[in-house]
C-alpha cells in the first residue's frame, strides 16, 4: 500500500455520496465497477465519460471502484491502479500515451472502514473528441458506444467544442471555500490590483468570480483554468495546467547542443511573472564596461521592456488547448527566442500594426488588469522602438512547427547583418514609421542603423531588397531619388 499511502487524499468519502446522489446511479458521465481492471476498458471509458461531460457541459466524469453498479453497496475493491501493468508499461503510463492528450484524469484512493475505494477523475473533452486508439467513445445508457456510430451527437460534440473556451473549463472543484486560499496566491491578486487584502471570503468570492478566476458549479465553487494559470501556488495542483509552466533554457553558445541550466516555472503566470522576469534578466548575455567615474557596470543587448512584452505576449496567446508544450525561453550567446504553442491568429508580418487578437481573451483581460500587457495593445511597437533606438538588428517574428518565435538579437554592424536581417529591420522600420504617419527614407533608415551619409548607397541597396522582397512600396513612384519615401505594403 505504500504507493497509495504517499499520495495525497484529496477525496473523501463523502464525496463519493455527493457524486452518487447527485447523478442517481450510472449515467453518462458516471460509471461504477467492483474489481474489473482491464485497460483497454479503461481507456475506453475515459475517451466515452470526457467526451460526454463535454456534451454536457460537466467539468468532470466519473469512474468508481468498489461500489456494486446494481445495488449502489459500498463493497471496496481490490484495484490498484498503480500496481496494474499493460503489458512491459504501468497502467497509468500506458493510459497517458494511448489517450489523446486533450484528457486530463487522476486516480484518488479512500479507506473507508477498512474498504478501498478508488475514484478516477476525468476532465471534459477539449478542441477535440477524446479518443484511444484512433476511436472516439461515447455512453449510450450504461453501454460504451464508437462515436461514429452515432453522427448527430458527434455533430453535437463538435459544436461544442468549438465553441468551448480553455479558460473558462473547471480546473478543480471545492467543496471547501478555504482551499481556494489554499490553492491561490490572494495576496498576489490584491498586489497586482492594488486593493487591500480581503480577509472576508464572501467579499473574495465576489472578486473572483467577477474576473472569472472561480465560477459557481453543481459542487459548489470551482476554480477556473484561467484562475489556476494565473494564481495557482504550485500548478501541479491542477491536472489541467500542470505541464503548462513557462520552460526556461539557458544554452551555452549558440545552438542546443549544451544546455547550462533547464528550468520549468510552478508558479501560476501572475503570481510568478516578476520573478520570472528577474531570473531571465539575469540570465542574458551581459557585457561589463567601465563608465567615466572608472566604476564597473554590466549591461546587456536584451532590455527588460523588450523581454518583458514578448514573455506577456507569449502567455496570453498561446494555443492552450495544445497539450504537451510549454512556453519557452531560450537564451542563447547572442539571441533570445520566446515561444508559444499555437498558431497565430493573425500574421506575422502585421504583428506591429494590427489591433492584437487574444484566443484568450479572459487571460489577456486580467493582464491588463495587473499591468503586465498594454490595454492599446502596443506591446510590439514598444518592442520594435526599443530595438531600433538601440541600433540592434530588428526582431525576428516567425510562425513555425505549430508555435511562435519571437526573436531577440544582440549588437551586429550593419555591415556584418545578412541580406535577410536587412530586409526585415527595413519593413519593421517603415512599419513603425506609418503607425506614427511618417514615411521610411534613406535618412530615417541611416539613423536607425547608425551610419553616416557617406553610406547613403549601402542603405538604397538595403531599400531596393525590401522592395523586391515586396514588403515596402514606394509612396510616390514618381519623386525623384532624393525625395523617394516608402511604406510598408499593407498601408
Amino acid at each position: 500500500m505504500d504507493l497509495i499511502e504517499k499520495r495525497e487524499k484529496l477525496m473523501q468519502i463523502s464525496d463519493i455520496k455527493k457524486v452518487l446522489n447527485r447523478e442517481y446511479g450510472e449515467n453518462e458521465i458516471l460509471e461504477l465497477k467492483e474489481n474489473n481492471g482491464d485497460p483497454d476498458r479503461i481507456a475506453k471509458y475515459i475517451s466515452a465519460l470526457s467526451n460526454e461531460a463535454a456534451l454536457l457541459d460537466i467539468s468532470e466524469a466519473y469512474l468508481i471502484w468498489g461500489i456494486n453498479d446494481k445495488t449502489f453497496k459500498f463493497v471496496g475493491t481490490d484495484f490498484v491502479p498503480e500496481k496494474k501493468r499493460r503489458g512491459n508499461e504501468n497502467l497509468i503510463g500506458w493510459l497517458e500515451r494511448s489517450l489523446t492528450k486533450n484528457v486530463h484524469f487522476k486516480f484518488e484512493h479512500i479507506n473507508d472502514n477498512d474498504k478501498e475505494f478508488v475514484v478516477l477523475l476525468i476532465s471534459k473533452a477539449t478542441a477535440h473528441p477524446v479518443r484511444f486508439k484512433g476511436s472516439a467513445y461515447i455512453r449510450s445508457g450504461s453501454s460504451l458506444k464508437d462515436l461514429n456510430d452515432f453522427p448527430d451527437k458527434e455533430s453535437i460534440l463538435w459544436q461544442k467544442l468549438n465553441t468551448q473556451k480553455f479558460e473558462m473549463n473547471i480546473a478543480k472543484e471545492i467543496n471547501d471555500p478555504n482551499e481556494i486560499r489554499r490553492l491561490l496566491d490572494v495576496d498576489t491578486y490584491t498586489s497586482l490590483l492594488n486593493i487591500s487584502p480581503i480577509e472576508n471570503d464572501e467579499l473574495l468570492f465576489e472578486h473572483f468570480l467577477s474576473n472569472k478566476i472561480i465560477c459557481k458549479s453543481h459542487m459548489g465553487y470551482a476554480i477556473t483554468n484561467l484562475g489556476a494559470l494565473s494564481l495557482a501556488k504550485n500548478i501541479s495542483s491542477f491536472p489541467t495546467i500542470a505541464k503548462k509552466g513557462v520552460r526556461v533554457i539557458v544554452y551555452d553558445g549558440d545552438n542546443k547542443l549544451v544546455a547550462k541550466t533547464d528550468y520549468t516555472g510552478i508558479k501560476g503566470y501572475a503570481v510568478g511573472f516578476k520573478g520570472l522576469l528577474r531570473y531571465v534578466l539575469g540570465q542574458v548575455p551581459h557585457q561589463e564596461i567601465i563608465e567615466d567615474d572608472g566604476q564597473r557596470k554590466n549591461i546587456s543587448d536584451f532590455g527588460a521592456l523588450e523581454i518583458r512584452e514578448l514573455i506577456a505576449n507569449a502567455l496570453v496567446h498561446q494555443d492552450l488547448n495544445i497539450n504537451g508544450t510549454h512556453p519557452t525561453i531560450e537564451i542563447y550567446n547572442t539571441r533570445v527566442e520566446i515561444s508559444n504553442p499555437g498558431i497565430p491568429v493573425i500574421d506575422v508580418n502585421r504583428f506591429l500594426d494590427l489591433p492584437p487578437k487574444s484566443r484568450n481573451e479572459n487571460l489577456a483581460d486580467l493582464f491588463k488588469q495587473f499591468g503586465f500587457v498594454e490595454e492599446r495593445g502596443s506591446g510590439i511597437d514598444k518592442v520594435v522602438y526599443s530595438v531600433e533606438s538601440k541600433e540592434l538588428p530588428a526582431p525576428e517574428f516567425l510562425s513555425k512547427n505549430n508555435s511562435v518565435i519571437a526573436t531577440l538579437f544582440s549588437k551586429k554592424e550593419f555591415k556584418d547583418l545578412s541580406e535577410s536581417e536587412k530586409i526585415r529591420a527595413v519593413y519593421l522600420h517603415a512599419s513603425l514609421r506609418f503607425t506614427s504617419r511618417k514615411y521610411l527614407t534613406n535618412s530615417s533608415l541611416r539613423e536607425r542603423f547608425g551610419v553616416s551619409a557617406k553610406k547613403s548607397s549601402q542603405i538604397s541597396k538595403a531599400i531596393s531588397s525590401a522592395v523586391n522582397a515586396k514588403l515596402i512600396v514606394p509612396y510616390d513612384p514618381d519623386a525623384g531619388t532624393k525625395f523617394m519615401k516608402y511604406k510598408p505594403f499593407w498601408a
